[in-house]
Formats: C-alpha cells, structure tokens, sequence
C-alpha cells in the first residue's frame, strides 16, 4: 500500500483539491457562503477602508483582494482551501507512514462529523483559529520544507493579525512550552518556539500598522475596555463595584446599577450607546476597568469566574451559530452596497430562510468529538509508552490552545458555541490520525486487548 511519504505532486494537489470542495459542501448546500452579524464590519474594512473601532483590518483586506472585487464566492473557495492544505501538511508531517488516502479520509470525517465546513466558509475570521493552532505545531516540531514551513508561517502570521483573541490563545501554549524548558522537559525545541513568538509578535504588530494605514491611529483597538467591562457586568461582578466606585467618583457607567438588561455592549439604550458610543467611552470605562483591578478582592473573584467560564467554554460547542440573514440586517446591508449582485443568492440561501443543517452536525459532533476524547484517554493511559514523545506534546499543545481559546474567548466576551465551535474539530483530527498511526503499527489494539499482567 502507497503511503503518504510516496505519492506524487499531482495526487497530492488533487487530494487537496478534493479536500477544498468538500470542506464546501455545506455552503454549496446553502446556497451561498454563510454570514454573521460582524461579516459587514469586515466587508467595510476591506472595501470601503472603513477603520472599526474593535476589528483588525486584516481579515478585510484578505477578502477584498481573494474576492478579485467579483465574487465572495473566491473567498469561501480559498478559506477551504487554505484549512483543507493545513490538514494535509499537518497529516504529511507527523504522520508520512499512514496511507496516502489517510489526509483526505480525514477531511471527509470531519465535514460530516463536525462543524468544520460551516465555519471554514463562513465569512469570518474565525476559521484562521484552528489553522494557526495546526500552522504552529508544524513550525514547532515539524521537519518539513521550506516551502511548507513558509507556508505555515504566513497562516500564522495571518491568523494573529486577523483577530484580536488570536495572539493571546497563541500566547498561553507558548507560555506552556517555556515552562517547559525552564524545567528542563525533554522534546520542547527552543529556536523553533522563538521563531513561533517572533512570527507571533509580527502578526501582532500588523494590526496596529494597518490600523495606522488606513488612518484609524497606531492601536490594537479603540473600543477594547467595552468588552472588558460588559463581561464583569454579565459576570455580575460590575455592580458591587460600581455602588463603591460611584460614590466619589461620576460616570456614565453609574447608570448601570438601575439597568435590568446585562447586555451593555449592542443594547442601544446601553449607557455607552447612548453616550456617543464604544470608542467614545473606552476612556472612561477604562477608569473604572483599572479600579476594579485595584482590588485583590476583585481580582480573585475574577479569576474564579474566569475559571469557571473557561471550563463551561471548552465545552460549549453546540449549539446555533448560523443565524437567519434579513434584510434589515447589517451584513446584507453591507453587501447590497459592495456585491448587489449576490443579493439573490442570499435571498435563496438556505440561512437566509433559517433552514441550515447545524443542528443535524451539530448531533455528529457531539458524538464524534466524545468519541474522541475517549479514544485519546485510552490511548494515552493504556499505551503512553509506545506513543513517541512528539505526540503527546502536540496533543498537549493542541489541547492547551483549546483551552486559551476557551478562557480568552469567555473571559473577554461570554460562553457562546460559536467561540468553541470553531477549533473543537482539531480533537477528532487528531483522535483520527493517532489511533490510525497506532492500529497501523499494532501498539493500540495490543495494549487494549493484551494488557500487562499487574504486578503483585
């Protein structure tokens, strides 16, 4: 049997090709790539260089250009192809002795039994997620080509400089690994993570520089203390402060305490929406964000939540995510101004008629996400000593940039299905590659079936 390590140029790129258009299903099905309520923003960034006071524009420029200014289409096409290339290098890497078919097979497994195609042709930043994760584990451990580890290195870079949570779910594994080698741990390659920081620190970087391109200012954010303060007020943690703070000092966040609604961030009767808006008020909250943090009360009680919403986060990834497009909504909005002429494809979309098929993958993926996890359980407590070190770092990695993006994503934000949806089908990728790499070899199905006798 033909093994990863022996195909050819021609099968390699068509299996990738296969690859892409399976990933697309799911927007073939619908008729059209999916939206969100913030694809607008971005739609504005790219075209029209509209600065947001919270987005990078990254991801907008990504589109403008990919689109050739003609069709959305191109974009879908490229985002699939991009997670559907990352797949097979990561699969080419770790594990060049699996069959040639293994890479694709892969890819089939994961379009119907996660979430992976919806979020890869969703018009969103977040399919970058689970790429840069995958880029950085290639960089990181793998030997490969230039071209390859270039490659990897773009999506990186990319991916950092399209999202603002990115850098810090990077940020934390890297920690993980510098722990690592301060304590001396065997298999942690300290140039390689050097170079994963450097890539990192530089996509980091591009946001503020394009901000300051388009003339919005050297910033990572205007509006970055909103969503700061929006989370200690849905974690019921802003009012006690405030009946403190606001005794001697004034703000428009005073108002709060005599609000019933939580949602301080798109209610239009929000004190911030009524006070000239996000950015408008980012210096303000930023007094009260840096007096809460006064506090080691405050600080504790924080980081319990934060805890709290992390665990909850990393598994929360079912749910709705493809909401029904209107009319009146800010993405066909958008896109009635920039692409008129796709306007009737989204009038026949399945989301546009809130008739998608989340909730039938969304059943497969809880099924296939548990398997997993218990595939990987007995894998690692029943044949840990067979499995090469270079494995168990890449499932502790992988599954510590889960948990950033569980913590970073909830503890900026909220507990949503969309945050977690994205990455959770990097678990089945590698349950399905590790359990294929050991039945191949024999190791797994020995250790289950002929477990050691215990020692007396």
């Amino acid at each position: 049997m033909k093994i990863i390590h022996q195909i050819s140029k021609r099968q390699w790129a068509l299996s990738i090709f296969a690859g892409t258009l399976t990933l697309m299903t799911p927007a073939f099905q619908n008729n059209f790539p999916f939206l969100f309520s913030d694809t607008g923003s971005y739609v504005l960034a790219g075209f029209k260089g509209v600065v947001s006071d919270f987005r990078p524009m990254a991801y907008g420029i990504f589109m403008r250009h990919v689109s050739l200014m003609e069709s959305l289409w191109l974009v879908a096409f490229v985002q699939a192809w991009l997670t559907s290339w990352i797949i097979h290098q990561f699969t080419r890497v770790f594990f060049p002795q699996l069959p040639v078919y293994m890479p694709l097979a892969t890819v089939f497994v994961l379009t119907l039994g996660t979430c992976a195609g919806i979020t890869t042709t969703m018009l969103m930043p977040d399919f970058l997620t689970p790429l840069l994760i995958l880029a950085s584990a290639i960089l990181l451990w793998g030997k490969t080509s230039r071209h390859v580890a270039a490659g990897a290195g773009l999506i990186l870079w990319f991916g950092i400089a399209a999202h603002h949570s990115h850098r810090w779910i990077l940020f934390l594994p890297l920690l993980m690994l510098l722990a690592g080698r301060l304590f001396r741990l065997k298999g942690i390659p300290a140039r390689k993570l050097a170079l994963v920081a450097a890539i990192g620190l530089t996509g980091a970087l591009t946001i503020p520089a394009l901000s300051f391109l388009y003339g919005g200012g050297f910033v990572f954010s205007r509006a970055q203390h909103i969503f700061l303060i929006s989370h200690l007020h849905r974690t019921e943690l802003l009012i006690p402060h405030l009946n403190k703070f606001c005794l001697v000092n004034t703000s428009p966040l005073c108002a709060c305490r005599e609000r019933e609604s939580d949602d301080l961030l798109w209610d239009p009767a929000s004190p911030a929406n009524i006070n000239g808006g996000w950015a408008a008020n980012d210096s303000l909250f930023a007094v009260v964000w840096d007096d809460f943090l006064k506090s080691p009360e405050n600080i504790k009680n924080l980081a319990i939540k934060m805890t709290e919403d992390a665990v909850a986060q990393f598994f929360t990834f079912e749910g709705k995510t493809v909401f029904r497009e209107l009319e009146n909504g800010h993405p066909y909005g958008v896109l009635r101004e920039v692409f008129p002429k796709g306007l009737f494809a989204i009038r026949h979309s399945l989301q546009y008629h809130d008739a998608g098929m989340e909730s039938t993958l969304d059943e497969n993926q809880h099924w296939l996400v548990m398997l997993s996890f218990c595939a990987l359980a007995l894998l690692f407590l029943f044949n840990t000593d067979n499995i090469p070190l270079q494995y168990k770092w890449l499932v502790v990695f992988v599954l510590t940039a889960l948990f950033a993006n569980a913590l970073i994503c909830s503890g900026v934000s909220m507990i949503d299905p969309r945050f977690q949806k994205r990455v959770v089908w990097l678990v089945p990728l590698l349950a399905v590659l590790l359990v294929a790499d050991r039945v191949r070899t024999t190791q797994f199905l020995t250790a289950l079936f002929r477990p050691k006798a215990l020692e007396t």
